[in-house]
């Protein structure tokens, strides 16, 4: 089991590309509810619908990704699960850790040649 807690391994998935999030706490109101978002280097972006100027309208708010760490339930990339939180932790999937770890070894091999 590789638990995912250094928020490297977030911006690790984010470079990939396709990456959403499920958030157990909404950022803004701080209520508890699930609310979705894309997951980004630097931060987790949310799209919102709010009334602007009397008119509805979407509005995309970003979360940081030390602050949302705490409330990540699951990580996709693209339709495959990533990570899951298992009994308080983030727990990566046998694809997830196939990434992190591949990519680990490679930032090995660059540093020593």
């Amino acid at each position: 089991m590789y638990e995912i807690k250094k928020i490297s391994d977030l911006r690790f998935f984010a470079s990939k590309g396709n990456a959403t999030v499920v958030l157990d706490v909404h950022p803004i109101t701080r209520a508890k509810q699930k609310c979705f978002g894309k997951l980004k280097r630097d931060g987790i972006y949310i799209n919102e619908a709010a009334v602007v100027n009397g008119k509805r309208q979407i509005v995309t708010c970003r979360e940081s990704l030390p602050r949302a760490l705490s409330h990540i339930q699951n990580i996709k990339l693209g339709n495959r699960l990533m990570a899951e939180r298992k009994q308080g932790k983030l727990i990566g999937t046998a694809g997830g850790v196939y990434l992190i770890t591949k990519n680990q070894e490679q930032k090995k091999e660059k540093r020593k040649s």
